[in-house]
C-alpha cells in the first residue's frame, strides 16, 4: 500500500513544463522498497479546453514487477466552504467491492455493494451511510469498476448542488479506491485558513484492485521486461444545468 515506507509520493521527480502540464520522471532503481527491477515511470497532468484534467502513466521496467500507479487527489467541490463531503452526492458505475480483513487487506473475494453502505450505483450523498462505517471511520474501500475491458469510460460522478459544480472521472483502470479523510484531525489549514478535518474531502483513485499478485482471480498488475505500462484518468469539471 502506497508502494512502501518511502513510496513514490516520498522520493524527488524531475519535473518539466510541457504544452498544456506538466510532466514528472522518476527512476526507481532495482530493489528499492523492496521491488525488482529498474522502473522509469513517466507521469503527465494535462489540462483541455473541455475543463478536464488528464493524468497518464507510463512505465517500463527491466525485470518483471507489480506497478499500480494512483493519484491521491482530494476534492471538496464547495472549495470548502462545507467542511464535510456529507452532502455531495456519488455515483460508482459498479456492483462489486473487493473485500478487506482486519488488517485492511483484501481477501480476493469480490462482494456485492446492493444492500450495504457502499451501493452508490444510483447516486446518493455521502453522508447517508458514513457513519456505519466505524471500522474504517469512513469510506476507505476498493469498487470494481463496470466493464473492466473497456478502455476510458465513466468511473464516478461527484456533485454538489450548493455550489453547482461536479466532476466526472473517467479511467482504463478496473478499480476505484474512495477514501473520505478519515483522518484529518483540523491541524492542517488550506489555502483560506481552513482546516482539514475529518471528512473534508474525498480521494477518487483509479487504480487495480490492491493486493492483485496475491490473488489470482484479481487483474494483472505485473509488468515485465520489454512491455510498456500505460493508463489514462481523466477529471472532467462541468456546472450543472
Amino acid at each position: 500500500m502506497h508502494g512502501g515506507a518511502r513510496g513514490f509520493d516520498k522520493v524527488h521527480w524531475r519535473g518539466e513544463l510541457i504544452p498544456n502540464g506538466v510532466q514528472f520522471e522518476y527512476h526507481s532503481g532495482d530493489g528499492e522498497e523492496g521491488y525488482p527491477g529498474n522502473l522509469h515511470v513517466v507521469v503527465t497532468f494535462t489540462v483541455t479546453k473541455s475543463n478536464e484534467l488528464k493524468v497518464s502513466y507510463q512505465a517500463n521496467t527491466d525485470k518483471s514487477t507489480p506497478i499500480n500507479p494512483t493519484s491521491h487527489s482530494y476534492f471538496n467541490l464547495s472549495g470548502f466552504s462545507e467542511r464535510t463531503i456529507y452532502d455531495h452526492e456519488l455515483e460508482i458505475n459498479g456492483k462489486f467491492f473487493t473485500e478487506k480483513n482486519a488488517d485492511n487487506v483484501p481477501t480476493g473475494k469480490l462482494l456485492l455493494c446492493e444492500g450495504t453502505p457502499l451501493d452508490f450505483r444510483q447516486r446518493k450523498k455521502i453522508g447517508t451511510h458514513i457513519k456505519e462505517l466505524d471500522f474504517d471511520r469512513g469510506y476507505n474501500h476498493n469498487f470494481v469498476i463496470d466493464n473492466p475491458e473497456g478502455g476510458v469510460r465513466s468511473a464516478a460522478t461527484l456533485i454538489n448542488k450548493s455550489s453547482g459544480r461536479m466532476l466526472e472521472v473517467l479511467s482504463d483502470r478496473p478499480g476505484l479506491q474512495i477514501y473520505t479523510a478519515n483522518w484529518w484531525d483540523g491541524s492542517l489549514n488550506g489555502a483560506h485558513g481552513i482546516p482539514y478535518g475529518k471528512h473534508s474531502a474525498v480521494a477518487l483513485e483509479t487504480q487495480s484492485y490492491p493486493d492483485s499478485p496475491n490473488h489470482g482471480n484479481f487483474p494483472n498488475t505485473i509488468l515485465r521486461p520489454g512491455e510498456r505500462f500505460h493508463s489514462d484518468t481523466i477529471y472532467r469539471f462541468s456546472i450543472l444545468k
